[in-house]
């Protein structure tokens, strides 16, 4: 992080503005990662209801 943000700044990047894109990339990252064990989760239960074999709880 830090040597991204010293090329950052060597870009020409203001302070603020590295802050705020290194909190929006970490945002988008933790989003899509929740989304993924979502979906995953939500297609591990259409499997299981679609299997009659599969004992649900009572």
């Amino acid at each position: 992080m830090i040597e991204l943000f010293g090329e950052a700044v060597a870009a020409g990047w203001a302070e603020d503005e590295i802050f705020a894109a290194i909190v929006a990339v970490a945002d988008t990252t933790q989003l899509a990662m929740h989304q993924e064990q979502l979906l995953s989760i939500e297609t591990e239960l259409q499997r299981a209801m679609k299997n009659p074999g599969i004992k649900r709880p009572s």
